[in-house]
């Protein structure tokens, strides 16, 4: 487990202007235009127009293995950044080992890797008896699990693949809302809950859908990233249940708490509603008996709840949502209440 008890040493890098977003290094948009012809319309121009209204509709996504959660950057500041792009880089290339010029850096591998860098579990691990870290070099180490490059190589593209059939739930245009409750769909549509699983790994849920919490709040974290939604992990200690994990969403300058594992495991809506997302830090503590002002913001070393969060009741009318569908044309949710037929309408545009 990373360890929380460093120091808060917070730099004043980050700007209003994107301290709610995540990181995308090398980050690059792709815009999609379609002509249209001005002639009479046939049939078959008709069901040609159609596909590519579809077409058009179609989320561009390109996997960007550089996505950081801006709470790194909050906590360590910009040199942060490059010896993460380093770390990446060596991972792709098959090497064993990138600089680190502090080791406190290296207390971050295990979250990093479990959400941030997620592609890094498809082929590669820390071992747990020897060290991380090398003072001497001020370097960090790791192994694979392939014999060669070409398998590691072949590795990253079946995760790649993988991330992207969770993609195809979004839309072009998609806001950060849309976003976050598609994927929050998509992907509790996918998990089973398996406290017998073998293998926990946020890597292991979103290739095969199994897995416990620690699972599913890593790997629904890396599918936000990867829209371009900030997020971290979160996690604490219940009266009610022991250690839990679960997600902090950033959306509209607020912070929401998502609760996938919940969700799925709910048999009221198994998997289906919203009676766990966007949750306030009053819902989030009352649903389940935590206190969010004891636990650490995210899982990044320093930064505690109390300092950061902000959140508000916006999504508190889903509490006893168990079955919904997502409206973009009309900007609202359809949801049906248990015990209840009758939808209700949520406009969430602000």
């Amino acid at each position: 487990m990373i360890y929380w008890g460093l120091a808060l040493s917070g730099c004043g890098q980050v700007t209003e202007e994107n301290k709610n977003s995540p990181i995308h290094i090398d980050e690059q948009i792709k815009e999609e235009t379609i002509s249209k012809s001005g002639k009479e319309a046939t049939a078959s121009d008709l069901i040609k127009g159609e596909a590519e209204k579809i077409q058009d509709t179609n989320y561009d996504f390109e996997y960007n293995p550089y996505v950081l959660s801006k709470d790194f950057l909050i906590k360590y500041g910009n040199e942060y950044i490059e010896f993460y792009r380093n770390f990446v880089d060596a991972y792709i290339n098959y090497e064993t080992s990138c600089p680190c010029p502090k080791e406190e850096y290296s207390y971050e591998a295990e979250f990093l890797t479990n959400s941030n860098f997620l592609m890094f579990q498809a082929d590669a691990y820390f071992d747990n008896d020897k060290c991380i870290y090398d003072e001497e070099t001020k370097t960090i180490h790791w192994y694979y699990y392939s014999d060669n490059r070409k398998e590691h190589d072949r590795k990253i593209k079946e995760f790649e693949n993988q991330v992207a059939t969770y993609m195809r739930c979004l839309q072009k245009g998609d806001s950060d809302f849309e976003k976050t409750i598609a994927i929050y769909d998509e992907f509790n549509s996918r998990m089973k809950y398996d406290i017998n699983v073998e293998d926990r790994s946020s890597y292991h849920a979103l290739m095969e859908g199994t897995g416990i919490c620690t699972s599913f709040s890593g790997a629904y974290c890396h599918l936000l990233l990867q829209a371009g939604v900030d997020a971290i992990t979160n996690g604490g200690f219940s009266q009610k249940s022991g250690g839990h994990a679960w997600n902090i969403v950033h959306l509209d300058d607020k912070d929401y708490f998502m609760d996938t594992t919940y969700e799925v495991g709910s048999k009221g809506s198994d998997g289906k509603g919203l009676l766990y997302f966007g949750m306030s830090k009053e819902e989030r503590e009352e649903i389940g008996g935590f206190n969010i002002d004891r636990s650490w913001y995210g899982d990044v070393n320093g930064l505690k709840a109390e300092d950061y969060l902000n959140s508000d009741n916006r999504f508190s009318v889903f509490r006893n949502c168990v079955d919904f569908e997502l409206d973009r044309n009309r900007e609202c949710i359809m949801y049906y209440n248990k015990d209840d037929s009758e939808p209700k309408i949520f406009y969430y545009k602000i």
